[in-house]
């Protein structure tokens, strides 16, 4: 696999205006049904700030310029006040926006969110939609997790076939494991079904969480696990699982052999998978990878390198890989927030090139970007 870079552009509008005291991150975006991209994500202070605001922006051109944020949800003035998290995007059959988010009530400039004391505050998973292309937004719906305090939202929600939207949904359990669940909306996003499991060790040994997806050329389900066990939280090998039934049952989660964090996949028209996954050993970046059979085996020798965090720019080229590394290092939690880039999300575009939106870090300020290039297998 090779891959031909057409353009890689900032999203969010803080990388021009010089904007350090801001910061966007954890996009997830959307082909919809005329050829626009929506683009969705957190505005905040920091990354995981207590004035977090969930935004979008949407682009006419293939991700070359995009139009000014548009608010989604803003939490602030809400009682008690709800932190946006994180959030996705899908049109649905009739055309409808919808957008899932998560918050985290009440928390204070001086709390960190995933710290002792930040965890212990309430955190609810919600629903809103749009018939006006993102220009309004319903009041939001509440998705009842009550069964397991902490929620959250990592990824877009998606159609199926069918019609019916797939909303998967980050779950601490109580053996202390990142597990994943979703519900299934039969009424464009109106109301939800119970939850489904999707990967969750009984045994609560390993985290298997934020799940990325992708519809395969049969139907099936594709999803991508980072995975990391929870006695040392060191990230081991990408899990990969398989639904032949929309979603409401998976296949035991199994080894891909690529070692990344958050991998999305993105299904090709002719059985072949690529997916993008955050890298963070020298060279650091985002990787590309290849799977020439639906996600059943992956080429582990040859990934190209995206991000580079070494060049700060997009590298399109082949990197080496050793033979197995570990991603130890700092606590999961405590070295979220000193990330330098993230969250990648891969879309198929109309003119049959593929879009990877991301964020990044440029002279000191946390942005989102979009790459657009082709896949030459």
């Amino acid at each position: 696999m090779h891959v031909e870079i057409i353009g890689d552009y900032p999203v969010s509008p803080n990388l021009a205006a010089g904007d350090k005291g801001s910061a966007a991150a954890f996009p997830q975006s959307a082909v919809l049904a005329d050829g626009q991209i929506a683009c969705v994500y957190r505005r905040g202070a920091t990354k995981h700030s207590h004035d977090g605001v969930f935004v979008m922006q949407d682009s006419t051109d293939l991700g070359a310029t995009w139009s000014a944020p548009r608010v989604v949800y803003d939490g602030g003035k809400a009682q008690p006040a709800q932190t946006a998290v994180s959030g996705g995007i899908c049109q649905t059959r009739a055309g409808t926006l919808f957008a899932t988010f998560s918050t985290v009530e009440a928390l204070e400039p001086d709390i960190y969110m995933f710290d002792a004391a930040g965890m212990k505050l309430k955190r609810w998973v919600f629903a809103t939609r749009s018939s006006d292309g993102g220009r309004s937004w319903s009041e939001p719906t509440r998705i009842d997790t009550s069964a397991y305090p902490l929620a959250g939202i990592t990824t877009r929600p998606f159609a199926l076939p069918d019609g019916r939207i797939f909303i998967p949904i980050e779950i601490g359990t109580h053996l202390g494991v990142q597990s994943t669940f979703a519900t299934i909306s039969a009424d464009d996003g109106r109301s939800f079904g119970p939850l489904i499991t999707c990967a969750d060790d009984k045994a609560g040994r390993l985290s298997l969480c934020d799940a990325r997806f992708t519809i395969l050329p049969d139907g099936r389900l594709l999803m991508l696990l980072w995975t990391f066990r929870k006695e040392d939280e060191e990230t081991i090998e990408v899990r990969r699982s398989f639904s032949a039934d929309a979603g409401q049952t998976w296949t035991r989660p199994e080894s891909t052999g690529v070692l990344g964090q958050i991998t999305v996949p993105l299904a090709l028209p002719g059985g072949a998978v690529i997916a993008a996954s955050n890298y963070r050993l020298p060279p650091e970046g985002s990787r590309l990878w290849y799977s020439p059979d639906g996600g059943q085996s992956w080429d582990t020798e040859h990934p190209i390198q995206m991000w580079d965090v070494r060049g700060s720019r997009i590298l399109g080229e082949p990197v080496a890989t050793a033979a197995h590394e570990a991603e130890g290092g700092d606590s999961i939690w405590a070295a979220l927030s000193h990330f330098t880039f993230g969250t990648p999300d891969l879309l198929a575009l109309p003119d049959g090139s593929v879009l990877l939106t991301y964020y990044a870090t440029l002279h000191e300020i946390i942005h989102v970007r979009a790459c657009r290039f082709r896949v030459h297998a």
